[in-house]
């Protein structure tokens, strides 16, 4: 039956299950969980299942890959409402001399640091399901197995049609801050015209023609 998990057991049990991993004990590590165990995470190739499969993965994938591998909890542990779940947000550092072998990433020799949200179930005061959630996407940019995300655009061909349209595109782009400010300067000009037509505002050789008007009208 899933134990109900208080905010003091959950920051201990982590607290032993981190030290167990940064001593490379994977030994350790197995003994905190439940004997038919499910540790499901995208390190291994299949979630890991019945405690034994921990202890192996931990000393025959973990060990080989980042040896000097450092965990540290930077935010939780939070609950579930039901109290029956534990969240927690890690932060992974180490130097990667081996291969993930699941993932088949060769070794490197570069330092990796990268994050992980890890869900887990208690059973008994031990571990019974423990869900890692990786951000696969920076370490794989880490090790080179993705380029960054402007030399991935920047190689990738554009289709002639592509192209036009990149290009008409820059050009408007270009253009419409310049006619928005003729569209102003065209309003402007309108109003100003308006006004110097307007009688009143007239010019004097305007103004005298129209008074002229009335009296060569008597002398017809």
């Amino acid at each position: 039956m899933t134990q109900i998990a208080d905010a003091q057991f959950a920051r201990v049990f982590l607290a032993r299950l981190h030290a167990a991993a940064n001593l490379h004990d994977a030994d350790a590590v197995a003994a905190l969980c439940c004997e038919d165990v499910v540790w499901d995470g995208r390190a291994a190739s299949r979630p890991l299942q019945r405690r034994e499969a921990v202890s192996r993965f931990h000393r025959e994938t973990m060990s080989r890959a980042l040896p000097d591998v450092r965990i540290e909890m930077i935010d939780g542990p939070y609950h579930a409402l039901d109290g029956t779940g534990v969240l927690a947000r890690l932060k992974i550092s180490g130097t990667m001399t081996g291969p993930l072998v699941p993932l088949a990433f060769a070794p490197t020799n570069g330092s990796l640091v990268f994050e992980t949200a890890e869900f887990s179930r208690f059973e008994g005061g031990l571990l019974s399901r423990h869900t890692v959630i990786i951000d696969m996407l920076g370490l794989a940019r880490q090790i080179g197995a993705v380029p960054p995300l402007w030399i991935a655009l920047r190689r990738r061909p554009r289709p002639r049609l592509g192209r036009v349209m990149f290009g008409v595109t820059a050009a408007l782009l270009t253009l419409w801050p310049l006619w928005a400010a003729a569209q102003d300067y065209l309003f402007l000009f309108s109003i100003l015209l308006g006004f110097w037509s307007w009688p009143g505002t007239a010019p004097a050789s305007q103004a005298r023609a129209l008074r002229r008007q009335p009296s060569d009208r008597r002398r017809q």
